[in-house]
């Protein structure tokens, strides 16, 4: 099981309609090594397990005033399964969006938020 490491920007979050939100920068290169395109990708897990991409309901989510939450603890497996399917998508999109002249790079988790 692969160990993550988001620097403490991990969050519980409300209202999103679903079970947890993963951003991550997505990197492509060239032929000779050198960044040609990044891309910041916002993956949410639904209560039904499906990911969805860059939804556009979670720009206005976003720009909404939150509600203070009470801290709860996700258990560990959970969070652990929801990343991995969050995860997943955003590797298929890194394949999907590489061509002949965009090759996959990296791919770098900046934050993720746990639903209550």
């Amino acid at each position: 099981m692969a160990h993550h490491d988001l620097g403490g920007r991990v969050s519980q979050v409300g209202g999103t309609g679903g079970r947890a939100i993963l951003a991550s920068i997505l990197n492509w290169q060239n032929d000779q090594g050198q960044r040609v395109r990044q891309e910041l990708t916002l993956a949410t897990v639904g209560v039904d397990r499906k990911v969805v991409l860059n939804p556009p309901e979670l720009a206005d989510w976003l720009l909404e005033p939150q509600a203070e939450l009470t801290p709860e603890a996700t258990p560990q497996g959970l969070s652990e399964d929801l990343w991995e399917l969050a995860e997943r998508a955003i590797e298929t999109r890194l394949a999907v969006r590489s061509n002949q002249d965009l090759h996959p790079e990296s791919i770098r988790p900046v934050a993720a938020g746990w639903a209550v």
